[in-house]
């Protein structure tokens, strides 16, 4: 039995997601079929994040092509609505903390050198659907895509990424927080040369610059709160800030620490074979096959592995 917790990683192993709680353990979990793959050409594939988004009570997955589901972590699971998707046409999407609306954008593969694009908010249970933007970009990795990946005070909060790409997209150029109900952008942070992680927290994002060797935080109006020197040598490095915005990992290649931002106290020595992909509270960190308490560094063996999906809460 899997005590209650306030917060858990998201894992998808296997064909399943997986709720982990901080302690360690499996709360629930339920079998995800996957969506059609897209390819852009030239050796280039579509970008595709994670099929997972979770509100402040549910975790809300894309089960196949288009159904939307969720799961909470009493096991309670439910088909709720459902998105484009298919052969040409894939959607990403992001569920409000409240469980009232969805963010989606749609791909659509079918023109032979082109994608278009297509955004759009409307009521989780069906209702109110409002068109946000619709354009076209090139399949290549120039340009770039989307992702609609949290919401914070009732607004977007938009992943740019490249829409097609050889390898595995780690780093947005940019963050963007949209107006809900116009598409406006109200706030945007800059990380073309400044690299931050795929997993934003609550308290904003860090990110490593790796020209001037240092890096910054942000929150999520845009504003730089402060920055520090870093032993950086490597892009591939990025950091992800825990939910309070006060500690922070840094990830390059399974070669990981975390510590306080300020320079203070922390794991300086990652626990030997257990990477770090995702904060499940400021006091635990989700690895692909453990949970590792911070900052003691002990270490629970999930007896799986897998690929981090984000967390319960969602909310930013």
């Amino acid at each position: 039995m899997c005590a209650r917790a306030q917060s858990y990683g998201l894992l998808i192993s296997s064909g399943s997601l997986d709720l982990i709680s901080p302690l360690g353990c499996v709360a629930a979990t339920v079998a995800v079929r996957p969506a059609a793959a897209h390819a852009c050409g030239n050796g280039l594939e579509a970008a595709a994040p994670s099929p997972v988004s979770a509100s402040d009570n549910k975790v809300y997955y894309r089960d196949g092509d288009t159904q939307i589901r969720f799961i909470a972590p009493d096991g309670t699971s439910g088909t709720v609505t459902t998105v484009p998707g298919g052969a040409a046409k894939i959607s990403v999407f992001s569920v409000s903390p409240d469980d009232r609306r969805i963010a989606v954008l749609v791909e659509d593969f079918a023109p032979a050198s082109t994608i278009q694009l297509n955004l759009y908010v409307e009521d989780l249970r069906g209702g109110h659907r409002t068109d946000l933007y619709s354009g076209t970009i090139h399949k290549s990795a120039a340009d770039a895509t989307m992702w609609p990946v949290g919401w914070h005070q009732g607004k977007m909060v938009i992943a740019m990424v490249p829409a097609c790409s050889a390898s595995a997209v780690f780093h947005p150029s940019a963050w963007r927080v949209l107006d809900a109900s116009t598409g406006a952008e109200v706030a945007r942070i800059d990380t073309s040369s400044c690299y931050s992680r795929l997993t934003p927290s609550p308290a904003g994002v860090v990110c490593f610059d790796a020209v001037n060797l240092d890096s910054r935080r942000y929150d999520w109006s845009g504003t730089m709160t402060s920055h520090q020197g870093q032993p950086f040598q490597s892009i591939n490095q990025s950091p992800q800030l825990s939910p309070a915005g006060q500690d922070y990992f840094i990830d390059r290649d399974g070669d990981w620490w975390a510590q306080q931002w300020n320079g203070g106290s922390g794991i300086k020595t990652p626990v030997q074979g257990r990477a770090a992909c995702q904060w499940i509270n400021d006091s635990a960190i989700l690895s692909p096959d453990s949970v590792i308490v911070y900052p003691s560094a002990a270490v629970t063996a999930l007896g799986l592995s897998g690929e981090c999906a984000g967390r319960l809460p969602g909310g930013l």
